[in-house]
């Protein structure tokens, strides 16, 4: 039995940690079926949501050592001092003592800041901005998307409108970029405002919408309009 309330307590203590982990799994595409890596994961931004937090309130208990209020006045007559009030986390408390009960309001706020550091992760992972920071200061080329489908279609830097050719049905799609596949191991891709021509001619066949695409990779190309040339086809 013992046991158990050890484990639920475990449990309770790197909730902010499952919390934050849940949230980039969700909004990014780093994916992987090993347990031990989930686990480190949780681990990992779970010590970093406590920390986070405990910096924060040490910071707080030092702006409350400086509060000293003397309010005066006709009808009242209030002093605070605040020096002698502390905020303090008993994480480490809990996880090596049996008989430390939890703190349910701290690990409220760590759920609180878990979710912050879940999002600036994602956002981090999202933008590549480590990456971008390796390459700028020619420490490292790797970009950080798996496959070089996922680079491109991920940068900021190339147009939405692009061209699809069909090779193999002699096809031409051209059209707005809406959504695409995280990998190219299907090569789906959703456009609007979509024009089919047949590719060997460049004969108009008709217009559409919205086209949901998916083909073999060796049966279609796609092409991307400059800047300048998306400017053109708006107009």
């Amino acid at each position: 039995m013992q046991v158990d309330i050890f484990l639920l307590k475990i449990l309770f203590l790197f909730f902010p940690g499952i919390i934050a982990y849940f949230i980039v799994e969700l909004l990014t595409e780093t994916k992987s079926k090993n347990s031990l890596y989930h686990v480190l994961n949780i681990f990992v931004l779970g010590v970093l949501s406590y920390s986070i937090t405990h910096v924060i309130y040490r910071i707080f208990n030092w702006l409350l050592h400086f509060i000293h209020l003397n309010i005066q006045t006709k009808f009242l007559s209030l002093y605070i001092d605040c020096s002698n009030f502390v905020i303090n986390t008993n994480f480490i408390q809990c996880l090596f003592n049996e008989n430390s009960s939890i703190a349910m309001g701290n690990i409220i706020f760590v759920t609180f800041i878990a979710v912050i550091l879940g999002l600036i992760i994602t956002y981090i992972i999202q933008r590549g901005l480590i990456h971008k920071w390796a390459q700028k200061h020619d420490i490292s080329r790797k970009f950080s998307d798996s496959t070089v489908w996922g680079y491109i279609f991920n940068s900021q830097d190339l147009s939405q409108w692009i061209t699809v050719r069909d090779i193999k049905n002699d096809l031409m799609f051209q059209g707005w970029l809406s959504v695409f596949s995280a990998e190219n191991k299907n090569n789906e891709l959703f456009l609007t405002d979509v024009r089919v021509f047949k590719n060997s001619t460049g004969k108009f066949l008709y217009e559409t919408y919205g086209l949901y695409i998916t083909r073999c990779e060796n049966d279609i190309t796609i092409e991307f309009y400059k800047p300048e040339e998306e400017k053109n086809e708006g107009e």
